[in-house]
């Protein structure tokens, strides 16, 4: 509550105002999860620490999370997506 008070007279003063929403994509989470629990059955615990990792970054590429580090290293063409795909007309 005090951050939005905050972000609001900052909003009030002309200043500018960042923020940031968290979406958790549970349907993923459960199903990267189970992924890692099934193939981690006797695994040691390095390789219980690579699966969580590699369930990690599927998930924030997932998510879009990692589009901004995406853009940053490839360039805008990277996240813009473009290219030939359903709905794209080729006369």
């Amino acid at each position: 509550a005090a951050a939005a008070a905050a972000a609001a007279a900052a909003a009030a003063g002309g200043g500018r105002v960042h923020v940031m929403q968290i979406h958790i994509d549970l349907k993923l989470v459960m199903k990267l999860s189970m992924i890692v629990f099934f193939m981690s059955q006797g695994a040691s615990t390095t390789k219980l620490m690579i699966y969580i990792a590699v369930a990690t970054v599927i998930y924030l590429q997932q998510t879009g999370a990692l589009d901004g580090i995406t853009r940053r290293l490839f360039g805008d063409a990277a996240g813009a997506g473009g290219g030939a795909g359903a709905g794209a007309g080729g006369g």
